[in-house]
Formats: structure tokens, C-alpha cells, sequence
């Protein structure tokens, strides 16, 4: 989480999550740079998403390698009406899902749903219904704080939103 991020900053990557973000960010530029499928139309896309959408921003893709202005152009390019939240980008609150801390069980759910309180406001302050949110821990974090304060939203991967988009050939 917070901690492997700013250690990853300095130069020093010691886990798997900043290695993850490097890769991720090399793929960003070579799909910029190599226009392959969505560019090339290889993947057609037929439509915008049209209901409104807002982003959550991934601490490590974001704080850690400073995607934040990419993963934009995407959502963007993908959905007609993006609510942005208050504060975003490298200021977002996090979902508290980070590394790996979803995954010790029921004991800390409560706290951090409890803790939460703060990002479950962000995510109500919006009015949208769909939370896009690119990393699993995030996207499972998120939709923890969905139901425990009873948001009425869900969260979408943006490989969701491109399949839902895009030309599916008859078969």
C-alpha cells in the first residue's frame, strides 16, 4: 500500500506492486506509441458507456507511477459523462484495500469498513452509480464499502467497459 509506495518511489522496488505498475506503465506507452488493437481498430468500439462514471485512482498506479492523466484518457474515451471526485488523483482517499490487506479476513473488515466512512462519502458525493476502478484489491475494496453503506453502486475493470463496448463478431 502506502508504505511499498513510497519506498517504491525512491528507486527501492522491494514488492510485486511496484513491479506491477512499471509493466502496466510500459504498456500504456507502447499502446500509445505502437497503436495496436483499440487504435488500429482491431477492437471496434461501438459506443460510449452513457451512464455517468467516476474514477477511482489506484494508489500504486497513480501516486506511485503517475498514471492518473492516462487512465483518464481512457475512462474518457470509453464513457460518454465522467464525474470526477473530490479530491482525485494523487489526492484521492484510498479504498484501504491495498496490499493485500482485503485479504485478512473478517476481523479487519469491520475496521476497515469503519475507517472508510470518508472515501464511502467521496463515492456518494458524486450521484453516479458505476465506480471505475482499475486494480482488483481497489475494485474489491470498493464494492466493501458499497455495501456496507449501502451506496447503491457497482464497479466496473475497464476491460469490462471495452467488452461491453466493443463489436462482438456473430458466432
Amino acid at each position: 500500500g502506502v508504505l511499498s509506495t513510497e519506498i517504491g518511489k525512491k528507486g527501492r522496488e522491494i514488492t510485486g506492486p511496484q513491479k506491477a505498475a512499471a509493466a502496466l506503465k510500459q504498456l500504456i506507452q507502447e499502446v500509445r506509441v505502437n497503436k495496436p488493437e483499440i487504435n488500429e481498430g482491431k477492437i471496434k468500439i461501438t459506443h460510449q458507456f452513457e451512464d455517468p462514471v467516476t474514477i477511482h485512482d489506484p494508489c500504486n498506479t497513480i501516486r506511485g507511477r503517475g498514471l492518473a492523466d492516462k487512465l483518464r484518457d481512457v475512462v474518457h474515451f470509453l464513457c460518454a459523462n465522467v464525474v470526477e471526485m473530490t479530491p482525485n488523483r494523487e489526492h484521492n482517499f484510498c479504498c484501504s484495500a491495498g496490499g493485500g490487506i482485503i485479504n485478512c479476513g473478517p476481523p479487519f473488515k469491520s475496521v476497515r469498513m469503519e475507517g472508510n466512512r470518508v472515501k464511502a462519502d467521496q463515492l456518494r458525493n458524486t450521484g453516479v452509480h458505476t465506480v471505475v476502478a482499475p486494480c482488483h484489491n481497489c475494485h474489491g475494496g470498493l464494492e466493501d464499502i458499497i455495501k456496507h453503506y449501502k451506496l447503491g453502486m457497482h464497479t466496473k475493470f475497464i476491460g469490462d467497459l471495452i467488452y461491453e463496448l466493443m463489436e462482438k463478431p456473430e458466432v
